[in-house]
């Protein structure tokens, strides 16, 4: 019998390869398509090492459902939301487990308006249709799989926000942890009047303190600081505020 205890209260959520695999991956694209009947679902992954052949896979479990899939690639978490409703897609899938592990994966769900899907909104259905081996056939018709490269279309959606505002010159330390948040941060600095400062792309708060304490800078030097887990990213002013974030 197939292992589900990846199925969480707010997403999946599984050690590799026994609590979360390839050929579990592909009858969750089947349940995604069962439960939320779409035509064209977002799909995107984290860095890990196993998030590609898993991707793979539940883009080919939605395929062969006959599903859509617009495959956005790397991204971080709010890249699949964004390109849900940016392109106005039936759904999105993002394949991660944000801060756990590098032996763990999962996936974050989300249908129509990037509105997410939880155990209490579908997510208990897809398990249950797993569970009773009642996941759809292979469609007549199988769904395409296209890329497509969102960046730019964000890029500008979040520069949207400080459009016309007078920004401070600040240096900024970033780290990106193991995130695929890096990226943003790239493409952003050009259009910004900070001073990127970029600590080493580690997965711990603590190598963005040693970096900055072998720079001479700290908290209290109004330096903002922007870390991003694989499928989390934040700015913080005060030590205590990063290390809350972190644990949240």
């Amino acid at each position: 019998m197939t292992n589900l205890s990846c199925f969480k209260a707010y997403d999946i959520r599984g050690r590799i390869p026994d609590e979360l695999n390839e050929v579990l991956a592909y009858q969750i694209g089947q349940a995604y398509a069962a439960f939320v009947k779409p035509q064209n679902v977002a799909v995107g992954r984290d860095i890990r090492a196993t998030s590609m052949a898993l991707s793979a896979a539940l883009i080919r479990g939605l395929n062969e459902s006959g599903v859509n899939v617009t495959d956005i690639g790397l991204c971080g978490t709010e890249g699949v939301y964004f390109a849900t409703f940016a392109e106005a897609l039936d759904g999105g899938i993002m394949v991660t487990a944000s801060h756990n592990p590098p032996d763990y994966n999962g996936m974050k769900f989300v249908r129509e308006g990037s509105r997410p899907i939880s155990a209490d909104t579908g997510l208990m259905d897809m398990r249950a249709l797993i569970e009773g081996a009642r996941l759809p056939p292979r469609a007549p018709q199988p769904g395409k799989t296209r890329p497509l490269d969102t960046s730019g279309k964000y890029l500008a959606h979040l520069l949207g926000y400080v459009k016309g505002a007078k920004l401070r010159r600040l240096k900024v330390v970033v780290n990106a942890g193991n995130g695929g948040a890096g990226l943003v941060i790239d493409q952003l600095e050009p259009h910004l009047p900070f001073e990127f400062w970029i600590a080493t792309y580690r997965h711990w708060m603590t190598n963005i303190q040693d970096w900055c304490i072998s720079r001479q800078l700290w908290w209290g030097h109004q330096i903002p600081a922007w870390y991003a887990d694989d499928g989390k990213c934040f700015v913080a002013r005060t030590e205590d505020e990063a290390k809350a974030k972190a644990a949240a």
